[in-house]
């Protein structure tokens, strides 16, 4: 993606909890591309405000690739931390 004859670069936002890189994935025959990167806070406010906002921009650029990434396996409540690794020395 950082190679030039990749992936051109058009604007970068980075917000409290996500980043928006958009650009065009030259490899083939050249698409616009917008790659989101989420990493909200725990809160259950914010993640509703970002995934707002996130649906906000998506709308705005419906007319592109989109790929979301982010942690979204995460941890609601304590019943649902489980010990992964348990071993002695």
């Amino acid at each position: 993606m950082w190679r030039s004859n990749h992936f051109f670069l058009s604007r970068f936002l980075n917000e409290k909890n996500y980043s928006v890189i958009e650009g065009e994935w030259r490899v083939g025959v050249g698409v616009q591309v917008i790659i989101e990167n989420i990493y909200s806070s725990g809160s259950l406010k914010e993640k509703k405000l970002t995934w707002e906002d996130n649906s906000e921009i998506r709308r705005s650029h419906s007319n592109r690739v989109w790929c979301v990434v982010g942690d979204f396996n995460s941890i609601r409540a304590r019943r649902e931390r489980k010990l992964v690794f348990n071993f002695r020395l």
